[in-house]
């Protein structure tokens, strides 16, 4: 019996699913020259067919005649994050792969939408994380096929069709689907989590089998892992606060789906973020704007901490210099998140605060992991209305919600952004006379980091 290391490294190394670097090898001489119908070569055999015969048992195809499947090249080794597999789609739109012990394949007439003759005489197949490999034997399942026999296997035909052509335009949700697996896709009106914007695409700290798997979301919160190797000609490249679209394969490894981009030019992101276009200019202060509570700009840490209730204020929460506004002082939270839902701070209602507000602004800049904030604005009576932040990419405005939900993450990509409470979606009268009583609260999520710097809480 195989051990589990040795499935899931066979794993790894048929399917494809790793990925290196395209050597600097030197292979002069073309695999094959092209071939086409005037050489007398046809298709007779149907990826349709043998999908009917494979299993997840390595299968040989024997047959009495020449047997040939057609098919169009869909990846690209070009760009460093395919290494020694090709993925195909055939002439009757099945998705597979056949894994070459060949480098730099792009060099060598293997480009993308190069329509190939497959001979299948002698070779094996088989179901591999639900879609097809095809390659020689190796360890009772299917590897690579050498080096010296890929130019007798693979016949490359003189016909392509264009990207435009065999790219197929698919939704988040209608990617992560067996059909599409080693398929040409493009996903559009997506965007990279917002934890993840602002990080390059590979970090060797966040590796998964020589990978590292990021996630791309569309605006109703679909996922799908967008998977890049550490050979990637854009590894290093930083992921942009933007959407747009992705081309890549759709692959897949266990039951997880994971697109990969081909180079660089596969991701085109530069659009704003989904459902948060960001203003040009925040909003200036009201008239009768007023500070929030004493030291609400930290220039006074003492009056800030002041005004809180008898809870204080969280260690992890400190008076930081120079770090605020035009250089000011700010409020920092730095914190990995080891304890419950805190309570970083809450302040009492104070003097001086206007009639009928309608709206408490702050400056926020910074991280936090995949939670977010949730605000407290206490009524005149008893209870509070909660504020929920969710996803912060920009300025942006929030209403009244339910109840205290931490859910989204926050990256400002080194950027003050302005946050409003709109009061006018509350039902009652917020704390302003009861000076003994809360008035305002911050919290944050259980679990994750948190590293923020705050200014100029204001209400008007």
């Amino acid at each position: 019996m195989k051990s589990i290391l040795k499935n899931i490294f066979y794993s790894f190394l048929l399917v494809g699913l790793t990925f290196g670097c395209a050597n600097d090898d030197d292979y002069s001489t073309p695999i094959s020259s092209c071939v086409d119908a005037t050489n007398g070569l046809t298709a007779n055999v149907t990826a349709t067919e043998l999908y009917a015969l494979a299993s997840s048992s390595a299968t040989q195809y024997v047959s009495a005649e020449d047997a040939y499947l057609e098919a169009y090249i869909t990846s690209s080794d070009g760009g460093g994050n395919f290494f020694k597999t090709i993925s195909m789609e055939s002439a009757d739109g099945k998705g597979f792969s056949v894994a070459v012990d060949v480098y730099n394949t792009y060099t060598k007439g293997f480009e993308v939408g190069r329509k190939v003759f497959i001979k299948l005489n002698n070779l094996y197949f088989q179901i591999n994380h639900s879609s097809l490999v095809l390659g020689q034997l190796f360890n009772n399942n299917v590897g690579r096929i050498a080096e010296n026999s890929v130019k007798d296997v693979i016949l490359l035909s003189c016909d392509y069709k264009s990207e435009e052509d065999l790219v197929h335009h698919v939704t988040v949700m209608q990617a992560k689907n067996n059909n599409y697996i080693n398929k040409l896709i493009e996903l559009s009106e997506v965007e990279f989590l917002a934890a993840e914007m602002g990080k390059p695409y590979y970090d060797p700290n966040v590796v998964l089998g020589g990978s590292t798997n990021r996630t791309i979301r569309d605006i109703d919160d679909n996922t799908v892992i967008f998977r890049t190797g550490s050979f990637a000609t854009y590894a290093g490249s930083i992921i942009p606060f933007k959407s747009g679209k992705v081309r890549g394969v759709m692959t897949k490894f266990s039951s997880d789906f994971q697109f990969v981009a081909r180079i660089a030019n596969d991701i085109k992101l530069d659009q704003d973020v989904l459902g948060e276009p960001i203003p040009e200019e925040p909003e200036e202060p009201g008239e009768n704007s007023v500070l929030l509570f004493p030291g609400g700009d930290f220039e006074n840490w003492s009056a800030f901490t002041g005004s809180l209730n008898s809870f204080g204020l969280q260690a992890y929460a400190t008076q930081s210099a120079g770090t605020g506004i035009e250089n000011s002082n700010s409020l920092r939270i730095n914190t990995t998140g080891a304890g419950g839902n805190d309570f970083v701070f809450t302040t009492l209602a104070y003097s001086g605060l206007p009639e009928n507000p309608t709206k408490i602004r702050f400056w926020m800049k910074g991280t936090s992991g995949t939670k977010s904030l949730s605000l407290n604005v206490y009524k005149e009576t008893s209870g509070y209305f909660a504020f929920n932040l969710g996803e912060v990419l920009a300025t942006k405005t929030v209403g009244v919600a339910a109840n205290n939900q931490y859910g989204g993450a926050i990256n400002t990509g080194g950027q003050w952004v302005q946050i409003t409470l709109d009061l006018t979606t509350i039902d009652g009268p917020i704390n302003l006379t009861n000076f003994s009583a809360n008035l305002f609260a911050l919290k944050i999520g259980s679990g994750q980091p948190y590293d923020l710097v705050f200014d100029n809480f204001t209400i008007e």
